[in-house]
């Protein structure tokens, strides 16, 4: 760095570039010399002109390189036979299947619109496992499909059978029949809790016609009929008459 050219190069905004450089020469990363000072490791950060001019040569040469193999394969397909220049050389009327040489002698159709549905299935999209398709038509309370087939999935995945679980499902719909729906599970909650295992249930209205059954013929037998316990008496007070 030559003495002169110390203020060129200095920032505008140091305003006394000699004691900037007399501290880097104190931490030795200048070093004083004849017209200036000398930068330590200069080179090693900062390329040389030569290096700068060796690296420009180079990207020159690799460009050029680049742009030649590009025009070689530009120039190899451009030899290569032409299919479509091939099928428009041919006349139409030689063409009798109107498909020849990838080129359709046929009037393009129209593109059918967006809101046109005719192409589109009429029929529904097919639903997934059969098996868990009859067992929610068995069962008696249809609600939360999304969650009743992940639940059906895990219990097939754990081995139950399909059969013994549609089964369930018939058995537990002939218990809820007549019954208040509100106490009717879920079909997720049943199939998790694994309810095609339970023992059949009595419902509750077969119940209480069996036991009324049972007090008529005691009756009819003159068996003493069990009672129920009877109501508390209300004790009137001295005086009142019942």
């Amino acid at each position: 760095m030559p003495e002169a050219d110390l203020d060129a190069a200095a920032p505008r905004t140091m305003k006394r570039p000699g004691r900037f450089v007399a501290e880097l020469v104190r931490r030795g990363v200048w070093s004083t010399a004849a017209d200036g000072w000398t930068i330590h490791d200069y080179l090693d950060y900062q390329p040389s002109k030569a290096r700068v001019e060796e690296d420009r040569k180079k990207n020159a040469e690799r460009q050029r390189r680049f742009a030649y193999r590009k025009k070689t394969r530009d120039q190899q397909k451009g030899q290569a036979p032409n299919a479509v220049s091939n099928a428009l050389s041919t006349p139409l009327e030689d063409k009798p299947n109107a498909v020849a040489d990838g080129v359709t002698n046929a009037t393009p159709s129209r593109p059918a619109p967006k809101g046109d549905n005719s192409l589109r299935s009429s029929s529904p999209s097919p639903r997934g496992d059969p098996d868990f398709e009859a067992f929610y038509a068995a069962y008696p309370k249809r609600v939360a499909r999304k969650a009743a087939e992940a639940a059906w999935a895990k219990a097939m995945k754990d081995g139950a059978d399909a059969a013994m679980v549609i089964a369930g499902a018939k058995r537990y719909a002939g218990e809820r029949h007549d019954e208040n729906p509100r106490y009717t599970k879920n079909p997720a909650t049943w199939l998790n809790q694994g309810c095609w295992l339970d023992e059949p249930q009595v419902r509750q209205r077969e119940r209480t016609v069996t036991e009324n059954d049972e007090r008529i013929a005691q009756f009819l037998r003159g068996s003493p009929v069990a009672r129920g316990p009877e109501p508390p008496r209300r004790e009137l007070p001295p005086g009142e008459a019942p």
